[in-house]
């Protein structure tokens, strides 16, 4: 588990090369095609960004005031956040619509409710 926000990036890193081995052995899943490590990399910029670890809230009096959440808080929703874009990759792959791992991590990203549930309000 990564004890720091550059152990975070590592190990997304090496999980999404992980990933692309996966998806380069088993061409005949639909969902890992267009699977590329910039989906990781941008994974990466979002959970260390300003939506989530730079997260910053105005005080009444209009000044800015930087969170600043727990490790643990953010390693929980990248957990969640990439449960749910598999899960949505899965689903759509048995449907008529192809859903890929890819376009999935994009989403789950912009998904504000994701992010009230795990994030948020953990």
């Amino acid at each position: 588990m990564p004890t720091s926000t550059e152990g975070l990036r590592q190990k997304l890193k090496i999980e999404g090369n992980t990933w692309l081995m996966i998806a380069a052995k088993c061409r005949h899943k639909e969902y890992l095609k267009d699977l590329v490590m910039k989906d990781f990399d941008d994974l990466a910029d979002f959970l260390l960004g300003d939506k989530v670890m730079g997260l910053q809230v105005s005080t009444p009096d209009g000044n800015k005031f930087r969170l600043d959440p727990p490790l643990a808080v953010v390693l929980s929703y990248e957990f969640a956040l990439k449960s749910v874009a598999y899960r949505r990759a899965l689903e759509e792959e048995c449907g008529t619509a192809p859903h890929t791992f890819s376009k999935a991590l994009k989403e789950v990203n912009e998904d504000t409710e994701l992010k009230d549930l795990y994030f948020t309000n953990p």
